[in-house]
């Protein structure tokens, strides 16, 4: 289920990618870890699964869905977490537009997620073309219909506890300040290490995200 790439670093990362994508649309040469890469979408099933397969306390790193993932990881053991990395983390999920992509995918599954696709680039169309050029064909066949569905109905579902956050020591939080996901998020972060760029859904298509990271590792 993981794959590991060491890269000569003394830390580890483990990547957790967002929902109908995969983690290879990170630049995995400009983060500076050794990094844990699942090889199939990580599931809320499979966290106990991940922790005992982690050989030493990590970095870990969700994008959108994949940080509600990595807040789950928290709770189910922050002794094994040395710093935590959420991106485009909303908690404005609206059911029924929840249950009405869970329709789409029944009837076609590509249609469904390539119009996701394009929503998600919302305020950073210009890279879109990359996007659909260099990645939408692997991440179209790394989540399967049972995947996607059970991972949309787990986030109408999931609860966050901010304070679980505050009291974390290492925690970084990177949004897009055109971010659609989180336009209208009532969500707002006090205590936390919060970073905006300047970019939609997917911050880490820009140069400043790896700079973030690179400092915010320096710091733990």
């Amino acid at each position: 289920m993981l794959k590991y790439f060491d890269k000569g670093y003394n830390e580890d990362l483990l990547i957790l990618s967002g929902w109908g994508f995969d983690p290879y649309i990170f630049d995995f040469e400009r983060l500076p870890f050794n990094l844990i890469v699942p090889q199939k979408p990580l599931l809320s099933k499979d966290i106990f699964a991940i922790l005992s397969s982690l050989k030493k306390e990590c970095f870990v790193l969700g994008w959108s869905y994949g940080a509600h993932i990595a807040y789950d990881i928290l709770c189910a053991n922050e002794r094994l977490l040395k710093g935590l990395i959420l991106v485009g983390f909303s908690l404005d999920f609206h059911e029924e537009s929840v249950k009405e992509t869970i329709k789409k995918l029944k009837r076609d599954k590509t249609r469904t997620l390539k119009e996701f696709y394009l929503f998600c680039f919302k305020g950073q169309e210009e890279d879109y073309k990359i996007f659909k050029r260099a990645h939408e064909k692997r991440c179209l066949r790394f989540w399967n219909n049972y995947e996607l569905i059970s991972a949309l109905t787990y986030l109408i579902k999931h609860k966050v506890d901010i304070s679980k956050l505050e009291r974390f020591p290492s925690v970084l939080i990177i949004n897009g300040k055109k971010d659609i996901f989180l336009k209208n998020s009532p969500l707002k972060y006090k205590i936390l290490k919060t970073v905006e760029l300047d970019s939609g859904h997917l911050p880490f298509l820009k140069d400043k995200f790896y700079e973030e990271i690179y400092l915010f590792k320096k710091r733990y």
